[in-house]
């Protein structure tokens, strides 16, 4: 996802986890108080690609990993049809993939995926700006091209995906037991998969307090940050608790600075029900409560009555 100018920068919004380069930016422009920061929403991201009346082609790890590193390049690709049965593919535009040149939180989300589902056909590891020979200076840039280039892919945001018109892949996932495993098609519509798939993240807590978390990747979430009944969330019976595989993770800097508590009071709002609920009309993904309940601290926000 694409974050715009921010001014004054007493409070920043990263689009993924942030790197020590941002922290230490951020440090400077806040010399008289302390730098907090922690999670603040989820994304769900995917691979969109533009091939008109074909929404919901279902690409698996290897062959969004194919598609990114050059090896496909046709639709028509065993690793892409054997998964599509009933969709007809021929003659398409060989694939071209689109890519902006700057690091973005929804390729860090898509290569750390591919990274752990897809290793041999995925040897870059985790990236936060995808190599291409078709580049873009701005997200917006991408979509708009993207939305007009038949046969055209790029990682995106679902809701920047969906704002674009752009059809998106679902994805599998794969969970249970060793030798009683089970395969989900998950879509990318769904918010209910989005929330669940949030609790994938893995979360490290600093000296100080602060609080920086991974991508969300893999569908199962972790019961330790994960509380499917706060989450609001209503299954269907015999629906297993697995969610969308791939969510980038976005994080608030804030200068606590004494002399000026503005900056902190937004972000202690944002972490607030209320909050996440505005967020998540714009397409975001609320953290998990555990998660939410956790940057409390570090905000220091006191709890009394309603979060």
């Amino acid at each position: 996802m694409e974050i715009g100018p921010q001014e004054p920068a007493t409070l920043k919004v990263v689009d993924g986890t942030p790197s020590p380069q941002d922290v230490s930016e951020f440090s400077a422009a806040c010399p008289a108080g302390d730098v907090i920061y922690v999670p603040l929403f989820s994304y769900p991201v995917t691979l969109a690609y533009n091939i008109f009346g074909l929404e919901g082609l279902v690409l698996t790890a290897d062959a969004v990993a194919g598609i990114l590193n050059g090896d496909i390049t046709s639709w028509e690709d065993p690793a892409i049809t054997d998964a599509n049965e009933g969709f007809d593919l021929s003659g398409l535009p060989d694939i071209e993939v689109y890519t902006v040149d700057q690091d973005r939180g929804s390729v860090q989300a898509m290569t750390t995926w591919l990274s752990e589902e897809a290793p041999q056909a995925w040897s870059e590891g985790t990236l936060e700006r995808l190599p291409g020979n078709i580049n873009f200076g701005s997200s917006f840039e991408m979509t708009e091209e993207l939305a007009f280039m038949e046969g055209a892919v790029a990682i995106l945001p679902v809701f920047e995906a969906f704002n674009a018109f752009v059809p998106t892949a679902a994805l599998p996932v794969t969970y249970g037991d060793d030798g009683a495993e089970e395969e989900l098609i998950a879509f990318p519509d769904d918010p209910q998969l989005a929330k669940i798939g949030s609790g994938a993240m893995t979360l490290s807590v600093e000296d100080q307090g602060n609080i920086a978390a991974t991508p969300a990747v893999g569908g199962i979430p972790d019961d330790e940050i994960f509380d499917l009944a706060a989450s609001k969330i209503i299954l269907q019976e015999d629906q297993p608790v697995v969610g969308w595989p791939v969510l980038g993770t976005g994080h608030l800097l804030v200068c606590d600075d004494p002399a000026d508590p503005l900056p902190l009071s937004v972000a202690q709002y944002a972490l607030r029900l209320a909050g996440q609920g505005a967020l998540e009309t714009y397409g975001l993904t609320p953290l998990p409560e555990p998660v939410r309940i956790k940057t409390f601290e570090p905000l220091k926000v006191t709890v009394a009555g309603e979060n």
